[in-house]
């Protein structure tokens, strides 16, 4: 499904699309995926932590499917059925844009 990020956009407000690219199907075609998530509020980030301390897989999925756009739920579901670890990547570089991968140093108490 093609999708215009700038009406999504404005339908939306923030979205953020992540691409994955460079999966392998069993039928041996390479497949990408463009999937363009609204922006998260501090409940979805609490209850995705409080379930990842108990089901990390089935909290990443539904952390996502939380935030996808409902235009691409049947084809994200499609794709996780395909890929069945494909959520935990997806999850990566978008979790990083809410703080996830910043780079924290501590420095000994002065």
């Amino acid at each position: 499904m093609d999708l215009n990020p700038e009406a999504l956009k404005d339908k939306y407000g923030n979205i953020f699309p992540v691409t994955v690219e460079g999966l392998l199907a069993k039928d041996g075609e390479e497949k990408s995926f463009t999937f363009y998530f609204q922006e998260a509020k501090t409940a979805h980030i609490n209850r995705y932590l409080k379930e990842a301390a108990q089901r990390a897989l089935d909290a990443t999925k539904n952390f996502l499917y939380s935030l996808v756009v409902p235009e691409q739920m049947d084809e994200m579901k499609a794709a996780f059925g395909e890929f069945p670890l494909l959520p935990l990547k997806l999850a990566d570089p978008y979790t990083d844009q809410l703080g996830l991968g910043a780079s924290v140093n501590i420095q000994k108490k002065l």
